[in-house]
Formats: structure tokens, sequence, C-alpha cells
């Protein structure tokens, strides 16, 4: 485990950790869009698709809690980048610092690569305010998109 800010502490996940990463999701689904959006089966094949040693973060509160994962994706021309953070812990400090892990393990990945740059992407609600700064604040360039 790693020590981070404010007693928090992070570690990649195993697939042990699926359910309690799959309630994380779901209450920022609730929080941001009103219901849940995510599914377990969703989740672990996404896990298929990465190295959880490498390419996977959760952080947790000094009571044990999960309140934030995240995870970079790869594909030949882009990266996807997932993040969340709890409802109740939400703030830019969590959220800027899983961007950066995700920024960073994404450069290693490009370098790995040689690769000499690469699109990355990220989904978020318009309703998440933070989330929308933090990344804005990291240099993305917000596109907005309805799904009907």
């Amino acid at each position: 485990m790693k020590k981070l800010f404010q007693n928090l502490t992070m570690r990649h996940p195993t697939t042990g950790d699926a359910q309690a990463t799959l309630d994380l999701m779901i209450a920022c689904d609730i929080a941001q869009y009103g219901e849940p959006d995510s599914s377990l089966d969703d989740l672990l094949y996404d896990w298929t698709l990465i190295d959880l040693a490498q390419d996977a973060w959760l952080i947790f509160a000094p009571d044990n809690q999960l309140i934030g994962y995240a995870a970079v994706y790869e594909n030949e021309t882009t990266f996807s980048f997932d993040f969340y953070t709890h409802p109740v812990y939400d703030n830019a400090e969590l959220q800027g610092y899983l961007l950066a892990e995700c920024e960073s393990r994404a450069y290693v990945q490009m370098m790995e690569a040689q690769r000499a740059e690469a699109d990355a992407t990220t989904i978020i609600s318009q309703t998440n305010v933070i989330g929308r700064q933090v990344i804005e604040a990291s240099g993305f360039k917000p596109r907005f998109s309805t799904v009907h």
C-alpha cells in the first residue's frame, strides 16, 4: 500500500476487489446520473483488457473504505481513462491524483510502444463540476455529446 495525502492509501486492485469497485462505480453513477450504469460483468470484462498490477488503482480512506478507482485502457491510437471518486469524498485533489496516475501510466505505455504521440479520452458527467474542472485544468478539452 502506498501512503497518500490526507492519510489515504493506494494499491492496485485484484479480481477480489471487483464487487467493492462496482459498488463505488454505482454510487458515482447514482450521484451523477440518478441510476446505476455499471455492471459486474462489464467491469470484469474490462479488467481482462488491462494489467491490473500496473494499469489500475484503488484509493482507500483511513477507515479502509474504497473511495477512488482509476484505470487506463490502451488501444492502437488512443488511451481511455476511467476514474471514479466516491461522492462523499469527491474533491479536486483526489480526482486530480487519479487523473495524474492515468496520465503517467499512459506516458509509460506510449514510451514502451515507441509512439511519438497519442490521444487520451475520458468520459465525465456534465453534473460532475469538480471532475470537469480537474480535467480541463489538466489540459483536456471537453467535447459534449448526448446519448439517446
